[in-house]
């Protein structure tokens, strides 16, 4: 049952960073009618509704809520533990967020990020293409165009 509620467990937590079912399928690679069922199955689980929805929107609901804070941390270090292991092996995988000038994103970045993802399709890249100056900390990048202290 672990592995079906780790899964069910990723999928809510995409949800609910993302805000629908749509985006959360495209982040893990699955199907939006599997990232439903798996909230439907979670919801059945524990009794509760997670989200509420309109045809415009979703939200947490206060049992949503609650489980996000718990489930984050934990799942986060269950991932981690995988890259750990893929990364033992040789495989590159996890997510990798790079902020970068318009002008050097563009015309540099772009093409190298295509490349990369060919070589290292498990790995998630979130190219930030702005002229704006990024924080390490505050806006979470791993690879800023310039940094400043916060």
């Amino acid at each position: 049952m672990l592995p079906h509620l780790s899964t069910a467990l990723h999928a809510f937590v995409y949800t609910a960073r993302l805000g629908s079912f749509a985006a959360a399928a495209r982040a893990i690679g699955v199907s939006p009618a599997a990232v439903g069922q798996a909230i439907r199955r979670l919801e059945d689980d524990y009794g509760v509704k997670l989200f509420t929805r309109t045809t415009r929107k979703m939200a947490l609901t206060l049992e949503g809520e609650l489980l996000l804070d718990r489930v984050r941390q934990p799942l986060a270090e269950l991932e981690q533990v995988g890259h750990v292991i893929k990364e033992s092996r040789g495989i590159a995988s996890g997510a990798l967020r790079i902020a970068a000038p318009t002008e050097f994103g563009r015309k540099k970045l772009v093409p190298l990020v295509a490349d990369f993802n060919k070589r290292h399709p498990l790995v998630t890249i979130e190219l930030d293409i702005s002229d704006s100056i990024r924080s390490f900390i505050d806006d979470q990048v791993d690879v800023p165009s310039g940094w400043q202290q916060s």
